[in-house]
């Protein structure tokens, strides 16, 4: 028969909260170098529209199409719509862009009106953007501030871009903490100033794990190398500009850490001598009437400890701990066993 004891206040103690846990962003890795898409989706209506999924492995590769996992997607949205064609039997003027720059705008700004645009550091207006949304599991509570980079290139070029967590506090906006992306790296070279003003790339919102890019800066023809991709790409009133597959194109290295506080809480499970003191395993018990199946046992039962199970006020298993190894348990012993939970 299974025992249960309740546990009394002084049995839980909340431990210290750890902060700064830091991990890899990525599936198994901290740096992504190479970057997968899927065929399937990239050929489809919206692959092509507006945004893709990014791989850290092939997903059609024999050897890794059942390991490959979605480490971020490629959004790219438009505040009126340019850059999409309208979807078969959509209301004129509803683009692809549109709603995809619509549906960032009521996420992450104080105010959803359709006339509202991003703005910069420098206040700078962004008409068009370029989202990269990381996949929920891979920042965990957040995504590292100041220790992630992207890096792009455009012929020889290439270009980093980091927040400014190092240089700059953070502001809020809609209840999520921004910082602003500026020219450089987590890693090298240091922060690049245009005279005596930092470069602004676009935003980042740690905690939500979304990047969003200033797409003329990306995508235009307007900045000075120095200072932007210059992908060269305009922004067509109907039809698809194929977007994300540039911004695919010229990823070379993603680079982050996620993010999470743990909270560590402690139980003191108590077995006196007068308790569990008989198993629910099927070999110590014999016949309908379960008795103990070896005689040298009666009165004298040796059993052993080798998990404990934390329950609910429902009853509901929770929780199991598993010991390093069995631990002997009769009427003439008593054991205090110390349970570690991070959450």
């Amino acid at each position: 028969m299974a025992s249960f004891n309740r546990f009394e206040a002084n049995d839980i103690v909340q431990g210290n909260t750890s902060k700064n846990v830091t991990s890899a962003l990525f599936t198994g890795t901290g740096a992504l170098t190479s970057f997968f898409t899927s065929s399937t989706q990239t050929s489809s209506a919206a692959g092509t529209s507006y945004y893709w999924d990014v791989y850290h492995q092939d997903p059609h590769a024999a050897a890794t199409d059942d390991s490959a996992e979605v480490q971020f997607q490629i959004s790219y949205g438009h505040y009126a719509g340019s850059g999409s064609a309208t979807p078969s039997g959509a209301t004129t003027g509803f683009h692809p862009t549109r709603a995809v720059y619509g549906q960032f705008r009521n996420l992450l700004l104080d105010s959803p009106s359709p006339t509202k645009l991003f703005s910069l550091g420098d206040d700078t207006t962004v008409d068009r953007a370029v989202f990269i949304t990381l996949n929920r599991a891979r920042f965990k509570e957040q995504l590292d501030k100041g220790d992630w980079h992207l890096s792009f290139k455009n012929g020889a070029t290439t270009h980093s871009v980091t927040d400014d967590s190092s240089v700059a506090a953070a502001t809020s906006e809609n209840g999520h903490v921004t910082y602003n992306i500026i020219s450089g790296s987590s890693t090298g070279p240091a922060l690049y100033k245009s005279g005596s003003n930092y470069v602004h790339w676009g935003k980042v919102y740690p905690e939500l794990g979304i990047i969003m890019l200033d797409g003329e800066r990306m995508l235009g023809s307007s900045h000075a190398t120095t200072a932007g991709l210059s992908l060269n790409t305009g922004t067509s009133a109907a039809s698809n500009d194929g977007v994300p597959g540039q911004i695919f194109d010229s990823l070379t290295n993603f680079t982050g850490r996620a993010d999470e506080d743990i909270s560590s809480t402690f139980y003191f499970v108590r077995a006196k001598n007068n308790e569990f003191n008989f198993s629910t395993n099927e070999t110590f018990r014999s016949g309908t009437a379960g008795q103990v199946r070896h005689a040298s046992m009666i009165g004298d039962p040796q059993v052993y400890i080798s998990s404990v199970g934390l329950y609910n006020s429902q009853n509901e298993l929770v929780a199991v701990a598993k010991l390093s190894k069995p631990l002997l348990k009769n009427f003439e012993r008593e054991a205090t066993i110390r349970i570690k939970l991070d959450y």
